[in-house]
């Protein structure tokens, strides 16, 4: 997009606004908060707080960051605007859960998740990223994070962490697919229950690194066999360090 300005602070508002008036449903108010504090956002140092908004926002108080706080906001509809306008076509959308260390007792949705660094499952939060790569340019841009429950309480209502995850990209089906047709996960969703949700529910489609233990079979291609039962249907087993190039 062309601008006027040379101001790097003004070239990020305009930006903004420009986004932000393609998004319906927002009232004049809300949308000038929206548009203030993602560009304050850039501008801010330290901690994040409300406080600190309030400081380095200079017109707002810190209750009226609390209440607007209160409120949501669609930033997966934001940052796909953002995408589509200044990203190539040649994307990969991506999906990936993150750990985030908490402690405390009385902290929503904090449970036992699983830590790459660490190597084992901790107490914390952990946060599903989506994400879209951008193949032509080798970048990436975020899209939104949805805080993962407890699996206590998935536990509860019957359902488990790989449902949540196929659920995440489910119920943003329409925006995804918007951007690009194919999603990136790694290894630990090679799951039967991940696999069929999306390819059943979703027009995507999955690149995925298969588990070390995979269950592979060749499809059988010969000749029909007579008499009653079933076709066969597989012709053994895949050994991944002799495959049969037939």
């Amino acid at each position: 997009m062309q601008l006027i300005t040379n101001n790097t602070s003004d070239k990020s508002k305009a930006l903004v606004e420009k986004i932000v008036k393609k998004i319906e449903g927002l009232k004049k108010p809300r949308e000038k908060f929206i548009i203030s504090i993602l560009v304050l956002f850039l501008s801010m140092r330290g901690r994040y707080t409300f406080k600190g908004m309030e400081r380095y926002g200079g017109s707002k108080c810190e209750k009226t960051y609390r209440l607007q706080f209160e409120r949501s906001f669609d930033f997966l509809r934001f940052n796909s605007e953002l995408c589509e306008s200044e990203l190539s076509g040649d994307l990969v959308l991506a999906f990936a859960p993150s750990y985030l260390p908490k402690s405390g007792k009385h902290t929503p949705h904090r449970g036992n998740f699983w830590s790459g660094c660490l190597g084992k499952a901790v107490k914390g939060l952990e946060i599903g990223g989506l994400g879209v790569v951008d193949m032509e340019h080798n970048t990436a841009f975020h899209l939104e994070s949805v805080q993962t429950p407890s699996p206590e309480e998935l536990n509860g209502q019957g359902k488990s962490l790989v449902d949540h995850y196929a659920r995440v990209i489910i119920d943003r089906k329409g925006h995804l697919a918007g951007l690009s047709k194919y999603l990136a996960v790694d290894g630990f969703f090679a799951k039967k229950t991940f696999v069929d949700a999306i390819s059943e529910n979703t027009p995507l489609h999955l690149i995925c690194k298969l588990r070390s233990d995979a269950n592979l079979k060749y499809l059988y291609r010969g000749p029909k066999r007579k008499g009653p039962g079933r076709p066969k249907k597989y012709d053994g087993k895949v050994i991944n360090k002799n495959i049969d190039k037939r």
